[in-house]
């Protein structure tokens, strides 16, 4: 299992008031089996959002891959995280 954390920031102009239990809740609602995403955790921070996703995969490029995956599909269909963007990875743990 590996744990892989992204940082979501907001955008200018996005919508207010979206805290961890939302982003986390669109984010949950995203995964697909092939993501094999096990856990989803949300931690509001002073410049966005740390998401750790825990999952299942063959190596570290493969979980991290599935993890970007979700993210992108949650940005791009969900209208409260339409002001959002993925930033970067900020670190990785076997």
């Amino acid at each position: 299992m590996y744990l892989v954390k992204l940082l979501l920031e907001a955008r200018p102009g996005a919508p207010p008031g979206v805290g961890p239990d939302r982003v986390a809740a669109a984010l949950r609602a995203r995964v697909i089996p092939s993501d094999r995403v096990e856990h989803i955790s949300v931690k509001a921070t002073g410049n966005g959002m740390h998401v750790g996703f825990f999952g299942l995969a063959g190596n570290l490029a493969e979980a991290t891959a599935n993890a970007r995956r979700v993210c992108h599909r949650a940005l791009s269909t969900d209208p409260v995280l339409g002001g959002w963007r993925l930033n970067s990875e900020l670190e990785f743990m076997e």
